[in-house]
């Protein structure tokens, strides 16, 4: 049987991820390693990169807990779910692991059953697979450097590379932030789009705007049920036919 997908499975896999973290790691360290960023780079883009991770695992944890209190959960029984997260203080987070692991490992008696409980949170379907993203972030690296390597004007160039990225952020943030990670970038891309209406209307038919279709309609594929995804595949077809109507189409398409 095919493993869902909910808010407690992902904490779930993420606190997973920090318990096999070395003990004497700072725990910010372990919450990136747990992402799947490793140390490097400056102090300011380290500290991006926490600050980015806490966002989403928040967002995760406020989910779940607003899930739970509709359906009648006692803060006290809430209280074991949200208590380590309250280690992750501006201070915490220098703290070593091992001085919060335990608070972390009790969390995960109180996750899973939540997690596998029929009709209780909102599933977002079948996990997507890491071959299916894996797949997805092979076909975006090769657009990418034909892209790169191509004849096309510098600004269709920046057009289609940064659709590209918004992409390759969902695939990014998918692990901890679900399904939602690509609805956000259904959303980002259109209102892309919206802005470069022209370009996408002028290059249509060139290969590599082929291409990045081919890749939206994988995204759609590979997330199941995204019709968030549907709807730009949708909006890259109308608006090279349509460019007049353009901004009323993607507000449309956003409600």
């Amino acid at each position: 049987m095919a493993e869902r997908e909910n808010s407690a499975f992902r904490l779930y896999r993420f606190i997973q991820r920090m318990m096999l973290q070395p003990d004497a790691l700072p725990a910010s360290q372990v919450v990136l390693n747990a992402f799947g960023i490793e140390k490097g780079g400056d102090a300011h883009q380290q500290n991006a990169n926490v600050a980015r991770v806490l966002g989403l695992l928040f967002t995760e944890l406020e989910s779940l807990v607003s899930e739970l209190k509709r359906h009648d959960y006692s803060d006290e029984a809430i209280k074991p779910i949200t208590a380590p997260f309250d280690t992750l203080s501006a201070g915490g987070l220098v703290n070593q692991w091992q001085r919060i692991k335990g608070v972390f490992a009790a969390s995960l008696l109180s996750l899973r059953p939540i997690a596998e409980t029929p009709n209780l949170l909102t599933d977002d379907g079948v996990v997507i697979s890491k071959d299916e993203l894996a797949e997805l972030s092979k076909d975006i690296e090769a657009l990418r450097q034909e892209v790169q390597t191509s004849d096309l004007p510098a600004s269709v160039k920046e057009f289609i590379l940064h659709q590209l990225n918004i992409i390759t952020g969902a695939i990014r943030d998918y692990p901890l932030a679900g399904v939602k990670a690509f609805k956000q970038a259904a959303k980002d891309a259109i209102f892309h789009e919206v802005e470069h209406s022209e370009i996408v209307t002028q290059y249509s038919e060139k290969p590599q705007m082929t291409r990045l279709r081919a890749i939206q309609a994988k995204v759609v594929k590979a997330s199941k049920f995204s019709v968030e995804f549907a709807k730009l595949l949708s909006a890259m077809d109308t608006i090279s036919h349509h460019s007049g109507a353009l901004l009323g189409w993607a507000q449309h398409l956003l409600k």
